[in-house]
């Protein structure tokens, strides 16, 4: 309720807001609504009366005195027009401005946006350092985009979907490829082009993976003459073009062919200049398709006759399409071609290559290039290969008419220009953001721009897309294809137009403080406004990453601070006004004292004078790192020796481009706060702050100093964290902390707002118009990453099947790292189960009440809550502080205060939570809203300042649970060693303290020796129990010993791991029995496999006299960080050093005994 004093000033300003011009005729508006008699109380009539009076006698002396004094007529009508002329040439300045640099702004209609500067880094005092070659970008590969009349390229994608590609300094091989979804494409099919590859699932409770089978695949490519009998090999090297935000161009310059690849493809395209290309040596090159594998039927022609494939050349004519079966995928695709062409084809045996080649055109004086396209109609043709048939999401009508879909839009391609265009108005809460595929018809020529008739085009679309695209972009009828993001499904249109939510930012929550918790903020304010940042992060030595997180939090200390003084400094309710007596207010000493560390800390970072200082990087184009080898007090480097451009393991692979979003997103931060109080200081160094923005959310191709939008994918969403490291992942790009990426974005968004409101005060406008275009494109990257998060991160196992994303096999409530084709439940950095959770909740930032929706927080609170509270390294290691925040998210404010002021100070400074601080935890707290109807909370659920571990010990007492840890259950026999002995080995070989140890072997040996885990809750929550399905074993037995050791043995751990061991699918593995002979000749059950393999390294070690050295012993930390180390931690931690299977990961030790496939390895561990 108004207070009568709130009502009187509503009603007086409100007034003045409707009165009329002093020369106007009309009277004003709201003394009309005055002056209704029905509407006025007593008294209110003579005053409303007396009021319109003098106004009409002020005005009629006004015009008295005007008309009788000509030359002051005169005057002020000059003065006028000078004005009106003034206006309308800034106007015009303005529009013609706009139309030049300002038509793609985010305030304006889809057009070309607005660069955020154009002064390159050197001028700004930043350092170029050389790159060395075998971390640069492949000169080779990216020779088209060198300019004629210019030494310096255009900079490069960094962390785009298709960067793998961008990687191969010769010869590519399967590491090289791309995601496009739903294909998988490499270029190392057995001739040179593009490969089409359709995954499969393989899920399990903690990992999805992606999984193929490389034989499937068909190649769009060249090849001499396939009934010559000689074939020479040519080489697969190719060249790039056009690398945008939604694909890039590839060409095969000896076959004088190219292909623009897409995200959402449904189709491979390749455009041959020629219908035949003199290869020189090679001799004349032939647009050609080829597989692994032969034909399962005669290729149909047309959809009426069939192609017979002999030694013999036949040619026969294709007016349109042929129809492609292979026997052992099952797979069958369309092939479209732009003209009618004379064809051949080659059938081997089952285990030849099968090949379909165009010898001619029909039209012998046509100059058109050749346009051929194939897209997968059907990967269960007649339901034979299970991998592939179990995950159809169309039934056979419908698998029928996805083929006529593919036919009918053969004929629109998408082109090299593809692009990305927004529009966020101001002050508006939605969005347009439009991914444009730059189509054209292949029959007409005409692109989307010039044709006066919709093109019709056909794409895939992921589940987020689906959420926000109109029905009118949906075909007849539903037609998707299973991914490792959950269903793609077809849509229409040559551009796929979605709308975003544009989330607000502030530095505050959406309400403020309530009293009751002001006190115990300002108790938290008075310690930690104290807070001094390391030494050495002061002179701007040490990474990027916690550096900004130390800035960050202090930067938040000093907003909640402000928060609190500005409470307290309002007569806001007598609650406060009491509250407030018994608070704490920071003095404006301490406030200054405060911003003055922030400012000197954030500035060195960015004024060029840190010791490890920001260089830049003219090779890919980008701002880095230069890196520090710290020797406990400085550096021992100095620019231009810069050991992140050649070590991926410094700074967290800063100088590779990984994880930058989240490492700049701090100081982004950190320097807007620093603005906020101290708005001089935001103008000297804006354009130093708008470096570490245009690095990772650079919007205009007019500023070549950065690439576009260096980790975000559009197309998906969200970002890709990891960069340029050598040699690329097979499972392609990355993200960990999602949350961290939302995060970045809102800093992006809120050092643009800071800044608008400085600029617009300081009457600079160009400058404000600049701020305001940081500002949209922050809050559109973070829209977007918000929806993709939540729609592939935070999973909801309470969603009906048809709304999941993920099949329901998987069982976490979180996806710890989503990668290109793997969903883990893990971290980078540890296996703990609180983990996963805890990486995607922080910062704790006004953003993270949009991020984290109260429908998830309620379900995943069980599992993190649990997990944290089962061991002490939750508490200690400061993950407790997130899920301190998910208790109070989900109704338990008061607890959750409680507990977090309880917390040990070593929650607030060890690696897991020295981001965080009491104050800015307790504010969290504080501003989450009510919950009407909270869950019940989780009894264990306990955290406090005891919750502690005891001190190291080095010898097996009673492992810290004398009441359960008896003498009795030391001796058990898990297996051929007791309890006793397992743990004292933990000790004395791998100095792994008693209660490190003994929860080690608690958890592996549960039933017999659970008993002694430390970590183990009084009050358990009980497992759901499930029943292993009943398996055949005659189908597939279990592996002989020579198998186990044997090539064979290379399976992921699935529950039970079954592998091909004769047929198609040789060394396949799945985690059911292979139950098609078309599939696999013959199979066997390698679950035992691992446990025969852990008996014989506990023979070796268990030695009565002494330990020998295990098989695989933990890798040095220069192998860790080295080139040779892409082990998947989780899965397949045994990286083989020696041997024919060097660099070779496996799931289980390397028999390095019999040196036959490896002879030295060693464990890539969690601590590695």
């Amino acid at each position: 309720m108004k207070s009568n004093e709130e009502k009187q000033f509503s009603t007086e300003t409100t007034s003045l807001l409707n009165l009329p011009s002093p020369h106007s005729t009309d009277r004003p508006v709201q003394l009309d609504h005055v002056l209704s008699s029905d509407n006025l109380e007593n008294g209110d009539e003579y005053h409303g009366q007396r009021e319109s009076k003098r106004i009409e006698d002020e005005k009629a002396s006004f015009n008295k005195k005007f008309n009788s004094n000509g030359g002051l007529r005169r005057v002020v009508l000059l003065l006028v027009f000078a004005c009106i002329a003034a206006v309308f040439i800034f106007a015009l300045i303005h529009f013609k401005s706009g139309d030049q640099n300002n038509s793609g702004s985010p305030g304006n209609a889809f057009g070309k946006p607005q660069p955020f500067s154009l002064n390159h880094p050197n001028d700004l005092g930043i350092t170029s350092v050389a790159r060395p070659k075998e971390t640069a970008p492949p000169e080779r590969l990216f020779r088209r985009l060198e300019s004629p009349d210019s030494d310096q390229r255009q900079p490069l994608p960094t962390s785009s979907w298709y960067q793998n590609l961008l990687l191969t300094t010769g010869e590519p091989n399967n590491l090289h490829r791309a995601y496009a979804l739903p294909y998988m494409l490499d270029l190392v099919g057995p001739i040179p082009g593009l490969t089409l590859h359709k995954g499969f699932l393989v899920p399990t409770d903690r990992v999805i993976q992606l999984a193929d089978n490389a034989w499937n695949g068909l190649t769009l490519g060249a090849a001499a003459d396939i009934h010559e009998k000689t074939q020479k090999k040519l080489t697969h090297q190719y060249t790039v073009s056009s690398p945008t935000e939604l694909g890039v161009t590839l060409h095969w310059d000896a076959m004088n062919m190219s292909s623009s690849i897409v995200r959402g493809m449904a189709y491979g395209t390749m455009i041959f200049e020629d219908f035949k290309t003199n290869g020189g040596e090679d001799g004349i090159l032939f647009p050609t398709l080829a597989s692994y594998i032969a034909f399962g039927k005669p290729p149909v022609v047309d959809g009426t006759s069939q192609l017979e494939c002999d030694d013999k050349g036949s040619r026969t004519l294709v007016e349109k399409e042929v129809e492609l079966h292979f026997g052992g995928s099952d797979f069958t695709w369309l092939v479209f071609f732009s003209q009618p062409v004379w064809v051949q084809c080659s059938n081997g045996k089952e285990s030849n290559n099968a090949f379909l080649q165009v010898v001619d055109v029909a039209d012998e004086l046509s100059k058109e290039p050749l346009v051929v396209r194939a897209a997968l109609a059907n990967s269960c043709t007649n339901g034979r290969v299970h991998n592939y048939c179990k995950s159809q999401l169309m039934d056979s009508e419908q698998q029928k008419g996805y083929g006529d879909l593919l036919r009918r839009y053969a004929d629109t391609i998408p082109g090299e220009n593809t692009s990305m265009k927004y529009q966020v108005l101001e002050g508006e809460s939605e969005g347009t953001l439009v991914l444009d595929w730059d189509a054209r018809s292949v029959s007409s020529g005409k692109s989307k721009d010039s044709s006066s008739t919709d093109l019709g085009m056909i794409h895939f679309a992921m589940p987020h897309h689906m959420d926000a695209l109109d029905s009118s972009s949906l075909p007849d009828d539903k037609y998707c294809l299973p991914t490792i993001m959950g269903p793609a499904c077809a849509v229409l249109g040559t551009e796929m137009t979605l709308t975003e939510t544009i989330p607000d930012v502030d530095f505050r929550a959406k309400r403020p403080i309530p009293a009751s918790f002001l006190s115990d903020i300002g108790d938290t304010l008075v310690k930690d406004m104290k807070y001094e940042l390391e030494a050495f992060f002061q002179r701007g030595a040490g990474d990027t990453y916690f550096s900004g997180k130390m800035l960050s939090k202090l930067g938040r200390i000093a907003l909640v601070a402000e928060e609190v003084t500005e409470l307290c400094s309002k007569r806001m309710s007598r609650e406060y006004d009491v509250a407030c007596k018994n608070t704490t207010i920071p003095t404006k000493q301490a406030m200054d004292t405060t911003i003055d560390k922030l400012e000197s800390s954030v500035e060195i970072w960015i004024n060029g004078s840190a010791e490890t200082p920001f260089i830049y990087d003219d090779a890919w184009g980008g701002l880095v790192s230069c890196g520090c080898y710290f020797n406990g007090k400085t550096c021992d480097n100095e620019v231009p020796n810069c050991p992140t451009l050649s070590d991926q393991g410094l700074d967290f692979g800063n100088g590779f481009y990984n994880d930058q979003h989240f490492h700049y997103g701090y100081h982004i931060y950190a320097a807007a706060i620093v603005a906020h109080f101290r708005p001089e200081w935001g103008k000297k160094h804006w354009e130093e702050v708008l470096l570490l923005v245009r690095s990772i959310a650079n919007p205009s191709r007019d500023d070549t100093a950065f690439p576009l939008y260096r980790h975000k994918d559009w197309y998906q969403g969200s970002s890709w964290a990891s960069g340029v490291p050598r040699p690329p992942y097979l499972n392609g790009k990355n993200q960990e902390s999602s949350s961290e990426a939302i995060a970045a974005y809102e800093s992006v968004a809120l050092f643009g707002k800071v800044m608008q409101k400085i600029w617009t005060s300081d009457r600079n406008p160009s400058k404000a118009a600049i701020a305001k275009e940081v500002k949209q494109v922050g809050q559109l990257m973070t829209a977007t990453e918000l929806r993709s998060v939540n729609k592939y991160w935070h999973v909801q196992q309470s969603d009906p099947i048809e709304k999941r994303i993920y099949p329901v096999e998987y069982t976490g409530s979180v996806v710890g790292i989503v990668w290109q084709s793997m969903i883990q439940f893990g971290t980078w950095f540890g296996t703990a189960e609180y983990l996963p959770y805890g990486i995607q909740l922080l910062p704790l930032t006004p953003i993270s009440e949009e991020r984290d929706e109260l429908e998830w927080m309620n379900e995943m609170y069980y599992p993190f809550s649990t997990s944290c509270a089962s061991t002490f390294q939750c508490t200690e290691s400061g993950w407790s502080v997130l899920q301190l925040a998910v208790l109070a998210t989900v109704g338990y404010r008061e607890e959750a205060s409680i507990r977090a002021i309880a917390l040990p100070e070593e929650s607030y400074t060890n690696a897991g939570g020295n981001g965080h601080s009491r104050t800015n935890t307790l504010w969290y707290i504080a501003t989450r809203p009510i919950v009407d109807e909270p869950i019940e909370l989780v009894a264990s659920d306990v955290r406090g300042a005891g919750e502690k571990r005891p001190a190291p010990v080095f010898e097996l007492t009673d492992c810290h649970t004398p009441a359960t840890c008896t003498d009795a259950v030391l001796d058990n026999m898990p297996d051929s060693y007791s309890c006793r002995e397992h743990i004292t080995f933990l000790i004395k070989m791998e100095r792994k303290p008693q209660w490190d140890a003994c929860t080690s072997v608690g958890v592996e040996y549960e039933e017999s020796c659970g008993l002694c885990n430390p970590t183990e809750m009084v009050e358990n929550t009980p497992k759901n129990a499930t029943q292993a399905p009943t398996i055949d074993n005659s189908i597939c037995p279990p592996c002989t010993d020579e198998e186990c050791d044997s090539d064979l043995n290379r399976c992921p751990l699935f529950e039970r791991s079954f592998v091909c061991t004769a047929g198609a699918n040789v060394f396949g593995c799945s985690p059911i029995p292979w139950y098609f002979e078309d599939e696999c000749d013959t199979c066997c059950e390698m679950t035992r496999c691992q446990n025969l393999k852990d008996i014989e390294a506990q023979k070796v070690t268990h030695d009565g006299t002494a330990f020998d050295k295990p098989i695989c012993p933990p890798c040095p930390k220069e192998v860790c960080y080295g080139e040779i180390n892409q082990c998947p931690i989780h899965t397949a931690p045994y990286l083989c050093l020696g041997g024919d299977n060097v660099g070779g990961c496996a799931s289980h030790p390397w028999d390095v005994k019999k040196g036959v496939t490896c002879s030295e390895c060693c464990e890539v561990k969690t601590n590695c």
